[in-house]
């Protein structure tokens, strides 16, 4: 103690004699804020790694990827053909769609029969021919023209459809859009609730519980019209549930 300037007049704590001993025999005791510094960065490893393994799962570029088969989605595709009946595209169309499926960017255009589009995010479109569509996103698409009926899961909330006078927002399960040649649209709630609003002029959206049908036509600063609901007119499925 004398050594480490301590006199007859001077007291050590234990902590500080403790110190002074380990030192003399070359230990160093961890402190709390290096093992908190430690865990720290243990946990930001450990997100990291998470992360990254999410990644090559997701996104299909682990190894052995190219031999499991069709990967879970396709770089730069958000949606991809998962059944049809008697499906004929244009021809400017045709050369367009992938031989496993999967649907470009663009107008897309079906002369005629029925295709069940699924999205990366889980929902589903049965659009029944003659129609235009166009994949936006993983969970938005437009319809030019034509019909169609979007079946979305819990996961999907929020699933799109865009036309040329409406937009309709998914807040259920299940619901119908019909658009004409001059662009007038219809949507019909199966079940649940959309949320719809014209493309432009007066855009204040409109809740449509089940049951119910609303119209868009051109008159732009109109609000949405009631129709009587037709929602038993939609094809809502088509073929067998493919085996997972």
């Amino acid at each position: 103690l004398r050594r480490e300037g301590a006199d007859d007049h001077r007291g050590f704590a234990k902590s500080v004699l403790t110190e002074i001993l380990e030192e003399r025999e070359g230990l160093r005791p961890l402190r709390w804020p290096l093992l908190i510094k430690t865990g720290l960065i243990s946990a930001a490893a450990s997100i990291g790694l998470l992360l990254l393994l999410q990644t090559i799962i997701f996104d299909g570029n682990g190894p052995g990827a190219a031999q499991t088969g069709a990967p879970h989605s396709a770089g730069g595709f958000a949606a991809r053909i998962e059944r049809s009946d008697n499906l004929h595209w244009a021809e400017g169309t045709a050369a367009r769609i992938r031989d496993d499926g999967w649907l470009s960017a663009g107008l897309l255009e079906v002369e005629s029969g029925t295709l069940l589009i699924t999205f990366n995010s889980g929902a589903t479109a049965l659009v029944e021919g003659p129609a235009q569509i166009s994949i936006e996103s993983n969970n938005r698409m437009f319809l030019q023209s034509g019909r169609l009926t979007a079946d979305v899961p819990p996961a999907a909330t929020g699933f799109t459809v865009n036309t040329p006078r409406l937009n309709a927002v998914d807040l259920g399960t299940r619901f119908g859009v019909t658009v004409e040649e001059n662009g007038d649209s219809e949507l019909h709630v199966m079940e649940g609730e959309v949320k719809a609003s014209r493309t432009s002029g007066n855009s204040v959206a409109t809740l449509v519980r089940e049951g119910l049908a609303l119209r868009a036509d051109s008159r732009t600063r109109s609000e949405l019209q009631p129709v009587p609901y037709a929602g038993d007119h939609f094809t809502l499925r088509l073929g067998s549930p493919s085996i997972p």
